[in-house]
């Protein structure tokens, strides 16, 4: 039996196969009810399918389906007003929002020293990239290849949590030793490769970082073909050091040349020449590999993210492509992460939410630890609205990866979303120092200084010599923000809010972010008139907004800016936009619906059933 852990369901404590407490009080619930309760809280909020219940509560025995569902009626009645957090996966199975309590706090992934690992039973892997013994030192690329295939295999496939691959693979030469204490890991897998002609040799060694006592270690000289098999055992190794099972099929084997073209272009880019070039030369891979799992799906990916880089006109023919690349993958490797990322980028940015959570809920996702899949989790709960819970998606990402600028600026703005504002803007200034050029936080951080009015701050932050270094690109907007809420006379406003109007009227299409920030400008009755007489979504012009965050819902819910959701029409723009009925369907409802100075579940009964403005990309 597992050691009793406990989480917080709403005003519950359960303490896992022991009992459930409210106001230390226990409630009255059988040992199958209680054993099914456990069972959900520790998937920590990911799907528990029907087949895998049965399996944990009454393993090797045969029972009806319905027995599921008995129990499930008797916990939704002991749970009472928490009942909501018991969410049913039609088909599917369940899941649960439980709390884990001890849990470390958000503030230590903030200064990244989360030292996460010395306190769990549970290990915790690095991988570091591999050294490159070889006399090129263009195969580095082929090392740090080799290294985060092994990484990915085993982080999927063993269900193993790992430090994601943009803070382990900082650690290099003489800055290896730090990695441990840095990262938090409890153990470490690093090694060498030295590739001469059509030979290869593989060194690999996993040490206990606790101990300082090398768990395993192994020299590998093969031909450049058998890489792949190398890649399985030396997962494989690992998995048995760790006591982990390694399930899943083994490395795709493919032409060493293939496989070197394959591991430059999948390399995640920003700018939309450098991903028309990947994408080509992925397209290239599966055309001389066409059993290639990873090269179709990293080619999918790819191309999912320029598609969003992309005029709109040219989105449905990219679109169909991504799919027709999905589906060849998913016949050779079901569940691929890159598969389940692609398909992410295809959804709609709003209207879609029951199919975006029922998609990351998926008992595709492996593993749900995967440092991507924590923060596409955390970014879509700040869309929906549920600012508290991105926070702990968030945190969760920044302990598995400190040094990703990305997952540590996501949780930073997590913070400043769910308005605990002073470790926000603590976090945020970790990411400016440490990555001046994270435009995305930066301009949360502009946003922070002028919500807690800190003008001698955002002087700093806009200072034209810094913005000519670090420039703020697709987020400059923000600086005319910064600008007319500093000065106390209206008329700065007024022209900005004109401006907004302006330009939404020129093409009857507006970003429902605009929305917020026409509010907190002071004009809340004029822009909900503005947004009667626009839709949501692109238009079809020059003027239409492109990129990941374009027409999505997550600055609908900061708690900076409360001047839009204040006014119960509030409630019709997110009727519009599918919210509602997200809400109404899952009974997961936004923070501010007990912030609100309304009530705010009575509106959304009310707007049930209202139409939606449609996403025609």
């Amino acid at each position: 039996m597992k050691d009793a852990a406990e989480y917080r369901i709403g005003d519950l404590i359960l303490q896992t196969r022991r009992q459930l407490l409210r106001d230390g009080s226990r409630i009255t619930l059988g040992s199958k009810a209680l054993a099914l309760l456990s069972v959900l809280a520790e998937a920590r909020g990911a799907l528990v399918t029907k087949d895998e219940l049965m399996a944990a509560v009454w393993p090797g025995v045969t029972v009806e389906e319905n027995a599921i569902q008995v129990h499930v009626a008797a916990l939704r009645k002991a749970l009472g007003d928490a009942a909501a957090q018991l969410v049913t996966i039609r088909g599917l199975g369940y899941r649960l929002d439980a709390k884990l309590l001890g849990s470390a706090p958000a503030a230590e992934a903030a200064s990244m020293s989360a030292h996460h690992g010395s306190a769990s039973s549970q290990p915790i892997l690095a991988v570091l990239p591999f050294d490159n013994l070889s006399s090129d030192p263009e195969l580095t690329f082929f090392c740090d290849g080799v290294s985060e295939e092994i990484l990915a295999r085993i982080t999927r496939h063993a269900r193993v949590t790992a430090i994601g691959r943009t803070s382990s693979f900082q650690f290099r030469g003489s800055n290896k030793p730090q990695a441990a204490a840095q990262l938090g890991a409890s153990h470490i897998l690093d090694g060498s490769i030295q590739r001469s002609g059509g030979r290869v040799r593989v060194s690999a060694h996993l040490l206990d970082c606790q101990t300082q006592v090398s768990l395993w270690s192994q020299r590998f000289d093969r031909d450049l073909e058998d890489i792949f098999a190398v890649q399985d055992e030396i997962s494989e190794a690992i998995a048995e050091a760790l006591k982990l099972n390694l399930a899943g099929p083994g490395s795709a084997e493919v032409d060493p040349a293939i496989y070197d073209l394959y591991l430059r272009a999948r390399e995640r880019v920003t700018s939309p020449a450098q991903m028309e070039r990947n994408v080509a030369s992925l397209a290239q891979v599966v055309r001389l590999a066409a059993d290639f799992a990873p090269g179709w799906a990293a080619l999918a990916y790819r191309r999912a993210e320029l598609m969003m880089h992309s005029p709109y006109e040219r989105r449905a023919a990219l679109s169909a492509e991504v799919e027709r690349e999905i589906t060849t993958c998913e016949a050779l490797d079901p569940g691929h992460p890159d598969v389940l990322a692609a398909r992410w980028e295809l959804m709609p940015p709003f209207g879609s939410l029951s199919a975006q959570e029922a998609m990351l809920n998926s008992n595709a996702i492996t593993n749900p630890d995967f440092v991507d899949f924590l923060t596409v989790r955390a970014y879509f709960l700040e869309c929906a609205g549920r600012s508290t819970d991105a926070v702990e998606q968030a945190v969760r990402a920044a302990q598995l990866d400190p040094l990703n600028p990305f997952a540590v600026g996501l949780h930073s703005q997590a913070l400043w979303f769910a308005g605990r504002y002073d470790e926000a803007r603590a976090a945020m200034e970790v990411v400016r120092e440490k990555w001046p050029d994270s435009h995305h936080c930066v301009a949360v951080l502009v946003q922070a200084c002028v919500h807690q009015q800190d003008w001698a701050a955002v002087d700093r932050l806009i200072d034209p010599a810094r913005l000519a270094i670090y420039p703020l690109r697709e987020h400059a907007g923000v600086i005319a923000f910064a600008r007319v809420m500093r000065d106390p006379q209206p008329r700065g406003r007024r022209a900005m809010f004109d401006a907004i109007a302006r330009r939404a009227l020129a093409t009857g299409h507006i970003d429902p972010q605009v929305a917020t920030i026409a509010a907190e400008l002071g004009f809340a009755d004029e822009t909900f008139a503005l947004l009667d007489r626009c839709r949501f979504g692109p238009s079809g012009s020059p003027r239409d907004v492109m990129g990941t965050h374009a027409y999505r819902t997550l600055l609908l819910f900061p708690q900076a800016y409360p001047a839009l959701r204040n006014d119960p029409r509030f409630v019709k723009v997110c009727a519009r936009l599918g919210l509602v009925d997200y809400w109404l369907e899952s009974q997961l409802w936004p923070d501010c619906a007990e912030q609100v100075p309304y009530d705010f579940k009575a509106e959304c009964e009310r707007l049930d059933g209202h139409p939606h403005d449609i996403f025609l990309a």
